[in-house]
């Protein structure tokens, strides 16, 4: 699991599936701390959702990402509703946490919010799209005692 802030919800009571909400302002810490993420589309007439794993910066009040035209650009295109899920495991300490990002796609802006985003494969990728922070919302599971 990647250098996180720590979570004051650690102290607090947790579900009965052990996990406890996170604070807007900690999910954000996280979200800022990986790179990598599932973007998450709805279907449409019957269809399952997409889902794609992304590469991602979060620059001001925005998701930014780089994609070639097809379906997230179309998506943009259309400022279609997506989610942004993320997540990190630590096998060691039997934790994890997940934030998960609500907003609208929409094409982005190449001088601007394309200047954080370091990508990490050799796609050649040129075109920039970015999700709206709308909701943002995390839970984080407590340490458990081995079995």
């Amino acid at each position: 699991m990647s250098d996180s802030p720590p979570d004051p919800a650690r102290t607090a009571e947790p579900s009965a599936d052990g996990f406890v909400e996170t604070e807007p302002e900690i999910a954000r810490a996280r979200l800022r701390s990986e790179a990598i993420g599932i973007l998450g589309l709805e279907g449409g007439a019957g269809r399952p959702p997409e889902l794609r794993p992304v590469n991602y910066a979060v620059y001001r009040s925005w998701i930014v990402m780089r994609t070639d035209r097809g379906l997230l650009f179309d998506a943009a295109r259309e400022h279609t509703p997506a989610s942004l899920a993320v997540t990190a495991v630590d096998p060691e300490t039997r934790t994890a946490w997940s934030v998960i990002v609500k907003g609208r796609l929409e094409v982005g802006d190449a001088g601007s919010d394309g200047a954080q985003l370091a990508s990490w494969a050799h796609s050649g990728k040129t075109e920039r799209i970015r999700l709206s922070i709308d909701e943002i919302s995390g839970r984080h599971l407590l340490e458990r005692p081995r079995d």
